[in-house]
């Protein structure tokens, strides 16, 4: 898991290299609190179930400015939710899971005063897991929003995004934990929007 953690992280890397010198940098740190929904079905034991059409979910966005309306732009974002069943008695039963993305990309502004609308593209790595296991697959971002920056330092940012999970079709992979096993069924990919907001800082 070490290796698919530098794959998710090296777009960063690359773009960071690329950036200006750091004193000609600007660094936007964004965490931000919001609402996931669209997540996918799952088989548990003999039964079967969906989680909840949305979850709140919560992150940080971290932003290193590389020309006057561009950023190279790493993000972390984490949803977690419930999953109902029920089985062959109809004896509903939960279990919690998280949905991790670990992405980096970029993004681009339009215009230059305290309103500033932006689009955001995105490419990095999913990760599923139950109590204590997990797995991991590769998945893309594409999304946009707007900053409202009433001072230089500080600012209110609104972001929407669409996730796209590349699974390879009629796979089953297991999540094993203490309230047995998940197994995540595909027919090629997954798809999650997510809405967050939340103050931005500027240095």
């Amino acid at each position: 898991m070490k290796i698919l953690g530098v794959v998710a992280v090296l777009p960063i890397a690359v773009g960071l290299a690329a950036a200006r010198p750091a004193e000609a940098q600007a660094v936007e740190v964004f965490p931000a609190i919001g609402y996931r929904a669209g997540v996918p079905s799952f088989v548990y034991g003999y039964g079967e179930g969906d989680a909840a059409a949305g979850a709140i979910s919560f992150g940080v966005a971290v932003d290193v400015r590389y020309a006057p309306d561009r950023a190279v732009e790493g993000l972390f974002s984490r949803q977690v939710a419930d999953v109902v069943f029920r089985d062959v008695s109809n004896t509903p039963s939960r279990v919690r899971f998280t949905v991790d993305y670990w992405h980096g990309g970029g993004i681009r502004e339009f215009g230059a005063g305290r309103v500033r609308p932006f689009l955001a593209g995105t490419l990095g790595l999913t990760r599923y897991g139950q109590a204590g296991s997990s797995f991991y697959r590769f998945s893309v971002g594409a999304g946009g929003g707007v900053k409202l920056r009433p001072s230089p330092h500080v600012g209110v940012r609104l972001d929407a995004r669409l996730y796209t999970t590349i699974v390879a079709g009629d796979t089953t992979v297991g999540i094993c934990g203490g309230a047995g096993c998940i197994l995540y069924i595909s027919a090629g990919a997954a798809w999650q929007a997510d809405f967050s907001a939340g103050l931005v800082f500027a240095f």
